[in-house]
C-alpha cells in the first residue's frame, strides 16, 4: 500500500507544477473568441515584417493605404493585407485628430462589409487623456444607453458639445474602445467621429480590471504586450512599435527528459 501511496504523492506533485505553471501564465481567464485574438501578432511585429512603419504623424500614408484598399475591394493579397494592416493599426492607436476623417468612418466598412479581418494587436494611445467611467459592455444595447444616444443626436451634439453631451461622449468613448464591434450598432460607431472634435475636451480612455494596477508593467515580455493591447491598457506608439522576442517554449528534449525522471522515480517506488 505503502508503493501506491508514494506513487500517487509524485503524481500529485508533478500536477501541482503543472498548475502552478499555467496559473503564472495567464493573467486572467479569456473565452473562445479572446483566444483567438491574442493569437494575431503584436502590430509592431507585423509592420516589420511587412514593411512599413508605425507613426500617427503620417496621416497621409494611412489614406493612401485606405484608398487603396478601397479600390482593390479586397483584403487578402498581400499588397492589400498590408494596406489593411496600415489602416488598422493606426485607427487603433492614434488619436482622432491624427487619422483621416473618411478613414475612421470608412474602417467599419471594411472591417463590415468588406470582410477586413483583424491583422494585429495594438493598444489606443493614452498619452495626457483622462479615464473614463467603467462600463459593463452589454448595456450598450440596452434602452437607457440607446435614450441616451437618441437624445444625443436630437441635440445635435456633434455641433454643439455641451456638458451633457460630453457626458455621453465619454460613455461612448469608452464602449467603442474597450467592447466588441458587435456591442454597439452601426450608427453608434459611427457617431462617435463625429463627435470627437466638438467634444474632443471630453476625450478619454477606459482602463480594464485586466490592466496593470500601475504603467510600469514589463513592455519587453511578448503575452504581457499582447494582454496590454487586447486590454486597452495605457499605451503609447512606442509600446505599438515593439516586438519583443517570445520566451522561448520549453524544448521537446527536456521535457522528455523531465517524463522519463518522474517515469524512473515510479519505477523505483514500484520496486522498492
Amino acid at each position: 500500500m505503502l508503493r501506491f501511496t508514494l506513487a500517487f504523492v509524485v503524481l500529485g506533485f508533478r500536477g501541482l507544477e503543472e498548475d502552478d505553471h499555467d496559473d503564472h501564465d495567464h493573467a486572467h481567464d479569456h473565452d473562445e473568441d479572446e483566444e483567438e485574438m491574442l493569437k494575431l501578432p503584436v502590430c509592431g511585429c507585423l509592420a516589420e515584417e511587412l514593411g512599413f512603419t508605425i507613426d500617427c504623424t503620417k496621416d497621409d500614408v494611412v489614406l493612401a493605404a485606405y484608398d487603396a484598399l478601397v479600390a482593390a475591394g479586397e483584403c487578402t493579397s498581400s499588397e492589400s493585407l498590408k494596406n489593411w494592416a496600415i489602416v488598422e493599426t493606426h485607427h487603433d492607436l492614434c488619436l482622432h485628430d491624427e487619422i483621416p476623417h473618411e478613414v475612421e468612418v470608412g474602417f467599419h466598412d471594411l472591417e463590415g462589409e468588406g470582410g477586413c479581418d483583424h491583422a494585429c494587436l495594438v493598444g489606443r494611445k493614452t498619452d495626457g487623456l483622462s479615464l473614463c467611467d467603467a462600463v459593463e459592455c452589454a448595456d450598450a444595447k440596452g434602452a437607457e444607453f440607446t435614450a441616451a444616444y437618441e437624445a444625443a443626436v436630437a441635440a445635435k451634439c456633434e455641433e454643439t458639445c455641451t456638458e451633457t453631451c460630453g457626458e455621453f461622449y465619454k460613455a461612448l468613448r469608452a464602449y467603442h474602445d474597450n467592447c466588441d464591434e458587435d456591442d454597439l450598432t452601426r450608427e453608434m460607431e459611427e457617431y462617435i467621429h463625429d463627435l470627437e472634435e466638438p467634444c474632443e475636451d471630453y476625450n478619454c480612455w477606459v482602463k480594464s480590471s485586466h490592466c496593470p494596477a500601475t504603467d510600469d508593467w514589463d513592455r519587453d515580455n511578448m503575452e504581457i504586450l499582447k494582454e496590454a493591447a487586447f486590454d486597452r491598457c495605457s499605451f503609447t506608439v512606442e509600446d505599438a512599435r515593439k516586438c519583443p522576442t517570445p520566451a522561448p517554449a520549453p524544448a521537446a528534449e527536456e521535457e522528455e527528459k523531465e517524463s522519463s525522471a518522474v517515469a524512473a522515480a515510479l519505477l523505483a517506488v514500484f520496486l522498492w
